[in-house]
């Protein structure tokens, strides 16, 4: 006999992710995480068609969670489209053109396929239209915050950075937790206030007070001023990073990063990542390769676009010789584990760091 909504067996839990970057992986695994402790509830798992494929190869049902089931949402590409490659957050900004009608169809076919309403709304944070969602529903709303609580709290701040950089231009001072940064340091995002990526991120900040409440990828007294920020901002923090905290997955090397660490000397090899999305700027990619030759240290670098077209050639051989490997994919999580691997440089997104 089902049970009712207060207790597991009557729980519904909709799970609503952003299937690009590294977005997806750690609010998966919390949810595997949830599942198998609560088997009597029920997950359904919303993404993309393309990210649902790697995660549940084996079909829709998931081999280790019975009660997680995922559903394919339309990521609001044409037939037939293929990224330009010219602009590497094009199809994100496709994607947030058909938000919130494709998750909101799919949905309710959830609801009429497994029997039940769903009785709360577990999302990534950047779906700030998921707090409308839940509030006609009269559902919780939990977003997943997957980044440095640091960024969380700018996000939250945009306001008041917006008008510090309108007077002053120089530091934020003003604003605890985040005294500490210059405003050249501050994320682009916060300062845009047109492209479709930014505005989803200031609608974030302004709709997250409204959750039952937020999760964390940290955990208490890491950064004491930020925490105590969050939590007067917010109804409610709960911190349960770091996500990523299974054995990685099988090894798949197929440009054999593995064995070339392992003739490295240990903590020598600096590794250069900056993720699946964003790529650097051309002065910026010069500058890495620069500092790589003038360092003289072994390096690998997983580096997402056209190497031989984006990076200046004459400074990747006098950097690279023997002692330098570029290649388009590395498995991240075997090669921050190596003995070799010395240091990372990245772009500072959360679920990377804590395997760091």
């Amino acid at each position: 006999m089902a049970g009712s909504e207060d207790s597991p067996a009557g729980k519904h839990v909709a799970v609503f992710t952003f299937p690009f970057a590294s977005h997806v992986a750690p609010l998966l695994s919390l949810v595997r995480r949830i599942a198998a402790a609560s088997p009597a509830t029920m997950f359904s798992f919303f993404s993309s068609e393309k990210s649902n494929l790697t995660r549940f190869p084996g079909g829709r049902r998931d081999a280790t969670c019975p009660n997680l089931v995922a559903y394919d949402v339309w990521d609001g590409a044409p037939e037939g489209y293929v990224p330009s490659g010219r602009n590497p957050v094009e199809p994100v900004e496709i994607f947030l053109r058909v938000v919130p009608g494709n998750f909101e169809s799919v949905l309710h076919a959830a609801e009429r396929e497994r029997g039940r309403k769903i009785t709360c709304l577990l999302t990534d944070a950047f779906y700030w239209f998921t707090a409308d969602m839940a509030q006609e529903r009269s559902v919780p709303w939990v977003p997943v915050w997957t980044a440095s609580p640091c960024a969380l709290l700018a996000h939250l701040e945009t306001d008041s950075i917006r008008q510090i950089f309108g007077t002053s231009g120089m530091t934020l001072d003003a604003i605890p937790g985040l005294s500490a940064m210059r405003m050249m340091d501050m994320m682009k995002e916060v300062l845009d206030e047109t492209a479709p990526f930014p505005t989803m991120l200031y609608r974030m900040g302004q709709v997250l007070p409204q959750a039952a409440a937020v999760v964390a990828n940290s955990f208490e007294n890491i950064d004491p001023i930020v925490e105590g920020e969050l939590r007067s901002k917010l109804r409610k923090v709960l911190d349960v990073g770091p996500f990523v905290l299974s054995p990685p997955p099988p090894l798949s090397d197929e440009h054999g990063c593995i064995p070339w660490l392992d003739e490295q000397e240990t903590a020598s090899v600096v590794y250069v990542s900056f993720g699946s999305v964003i790529r650097p700027p051309p002065h910026e990619i010069t500058a890495i390769v620069k500092a790589l030759d003038k360092t003289a240290s072994p390096f690998l670098w997983s580096y997402r676009g056209d190497a031989k077209a984006e990076i200046p050639q004459e400074l990747l051989e006098s950097a690279a010789g023997t002692r330098g490997k570029v290649v388009p994919w590395a498995p991240q999580l075997h090669v921050l584990g190596h003995r070799a691997v010395g240091a990372f440089v990245t772009h500072s997104g959360g679920t990377q760091c804590w395997r760091a």
